[in-house]
């Protein structure tokens, strides 16, 4: 018998891999912002936050980007990057009649750099409360598929079938490999992990959640009926 058919694809969950233009230029600068504010924690994870999923991590709070933006310039052009590719996956996969209206805006209200060494991971969790969020990966080339990676893991999966017929849909982890210079974004909601790191020099990432906030609705502009 012939059939006609057709697959559906639901629920589709889409990351964007972005590449910052100038990288090679600004990286010691970045590296040299995140090591002076470094010195000034009074504790591991200066943000008190999560402290039982956090493994020999060293996390600022998560006000990185607008403390030191002054002091170091060079936090404003990785800002800059930051909106724009979060802006360009936003219009990548709304579809036109959902996109935000004009005027609108992204608000990044956290964001916060991690240094991990000597085995340090982070435990499985999520960003609940915003819709998008990155991990930009500043000195990660001691990084490899066993070594510092992000796991993204798949929520549905414990609840399958486990028979041959499922064997199709068998992958419940997705495993994304650091590399230098790029911004990994996310759905904030999608649940993750960093895969223990060692190596001769740090794994340093900065990571950050945002929103989209809508334009502003000015009731004096609406005609009496």
């Amino acid at each position: 018998m012939k059939l006609k058919k057709e697959l559906i694809p639901i629920f589709p969950i889409n990351l964007g891999w972005y590449e910052y233009p100038d990288f090679e230029k600004d990286k010691e600068a970045l590296i040299e912002a995140v090591r002076s504010q470094e010195k000034l924690q009074d504790r591991d994870i200066d943000s008190g936050l999560a402290l039982r999923i956090k493994h020999n991590i060293k996390e600022s709070h998560p006000d990185f980007l607008s403390k030191n933006s002054e002091e170091h310039p060079v936090l404003n052009n990785l800002s800059q990057f930051f909106f724009d590719s979060v802006w360009d996956i936003v219009k990548e996969l709304t579809p036109p009649e959902y996109l935000p209206p004009q005027g609108s805006r992204i608000n990044i209200p956290d964001c916060w750099y991690h240094i991990t060494n000597d085995k340090g991971y982070h435990e499985f969790h999520q960003h609940a409360g915003y819709s998008w969020s990155g991990i930009f990966y500043l000195q990660t080339s001691e990084c490899n598929e066993y070594n510092g990676v992000n796991n993204f893991y798949d929520t549905f999966r414990p609840k399958i079938a486990r028979d041959v017929g499922a064997f199709w849909s068998n992958e419940d982890v997705a495993s994304i490999e650091p590399k230098e210079g790029y911004l990994l974004i996310f759905p904030s909601w999608i649940y993750h992990s960093a895969f223990p790191y060692e190596g001769d020099e740090d794994r340093i990432v900065i990571s950050f959640n945002a929103l989209i906030e809508p334009a502003e609705f000015d009731l004096t502009e609406q005609k009496e009926e």
